[in-house]
């Protein structure tokens, strides 16, 4: 898909655009109290958001601070892909910490 295609193509955007909140809402439920976590974690937030802010812009006036969304998307499939995205997150995490304590 090139930026081309999803700039003329509105049903093109809002698919990516779901993709966006998908990995925004995974990633914001990842939880950990060491502070590499928490940056990575900000940092992610931070890149998702601007790349959502690009391919759906909201109306100007809202402050940084308000640049949380309310999404659309049915609870079901929020939860399924949020479920889905941690798991994986998680087995790439075992996955590190065994290569990590078999060297």
């Amino acid at each position: 898909m090139g930026v081309d295609t999803m700039a003329q193509d509105p049903e093109e955007r809002q698919r990516f655009s779901e993709k966006i909140i998908v990995l925004l809402l995974t990633v914001d439920a990842i939880e950990g109290a060491d502070l590499t976590v928490r940056v990575a974690k900000k940092s992610m937030v931070d890149e998702l958001e601007a790349m959502l802010d690009v391919v759906d812009p909201q109306p100007s006036g809202k402050s940084l601070s308000m640049k949380r969304r309310t999404f659309d998307m049915p609870d079901s499939v929020i939860q399924k892909e949020i479920a889905k995205g941690v798991a994986q997150v998680v087995q790439m995490l075992e996955n590190e910490e065994s290569s990590t304590s078999e060297a």
